[in-house]
Order: structure tokens, then sequence, then C-alpha cells
């Protein structure tokens, strides 16, 4: 996982709207 958002299908998700998905590398 990345510090402070996450990097998903190149999509950016933050952390304090997709906690849930913080462990999704």
């Amino acid at each position: 996982r990345k510090d402070g958002w996450i990097d998903i299908g190149g999509n950016r998700w933050t952390p304090e709207e997709h906690f849930d998905i913080v462990d999704i590398r």
C-alpha cells in the first residue's frame, strides 16, 4: 500500500474515504 493514497487499477483512492481497502496494494 502507498503512503496517503492507494493505486488501484490506475485509480487513486484516499484511505480517508476508503479506509477499508487501504490494505490493497
